[in-house]
């Protein structure tokens, strides 16, 4: 009998060959739901689910945080040379300072489309929550991406960067 693991590991990594843009939208999807659900369960400890608030999650990530987070990292990769360690720091630098503001803005402007709220709960959900979250993301996010962009393959960046991202998921989704 067939190892179940290996042979999905060996699907999906056929698939990332093949159609990478399909293969990283769809993990970054599943990974900002399974995000949602640890925050769910774990993190808020609530009685019932809320399927709306994780489809939301899994919206997201199908229709931008996946493609962005894909196209950037192959980006990254290109646009700076130099020796290893001065490209990683560029690359962190420019992630940090370039992708970061836009892409939490989005997904936050996404959320807030996707839960049907008006304009005025936008902007005071913008002006509350906005610059904690960004905060947030700048202690979490250049260890960690000097992490991924240090060890992880290029193919890969996006799933660590997904992990990642359910860390400051969890509290994104207790802002948003």
């Amino acid at each position: 009998m067939k190892n179940p693991v290996r042979i999905f590991w060996s699907s999906y990594t056929r698939l990332l060959a093949q159609r990478p843009l399909l293969a990283q939208t769809l993990s970054t999807s599943v990974l900002m739901g399974a995000g949602d659900v640890i925050s769910q369960k774990f993190i808020e400890r609530r009685k019932g689910f809320d399927l709306d608030r994780n489809k939301n999650f899994w919206i997201v990530g199908a229709c931008f945080l996946g493609p962005a987070l894909s196209k950037w990292m192959f980006f990254l990769d290109r646009f700076f040379v130099g020796p290893a360690k001065v490209k990683m720091l560029k690359m962190v630098l420019a992630d940090q300072a370039l992708f970061a503001p836009p892409a939490l803005f989005i997904i936050i402007s996404f959320l807030s489309v996707l839960k049907g709220q008006s304009v005025e709960q936008w902007k005071n959900q913008m002006s509350e929550n906005y610059p904690t979250i960004l905060a947030t993301n700048y202690k979490l996010w250049p260890v960690a991406q000097l992490i991924n962009f240090n060890f992880t393959p290029l193919r890969f960046r996006y799933v660590h960067s997904v992990n990642a991202c359910k860390l400051s998921g969890l509290f994104l989704v207790c802002f948003t």
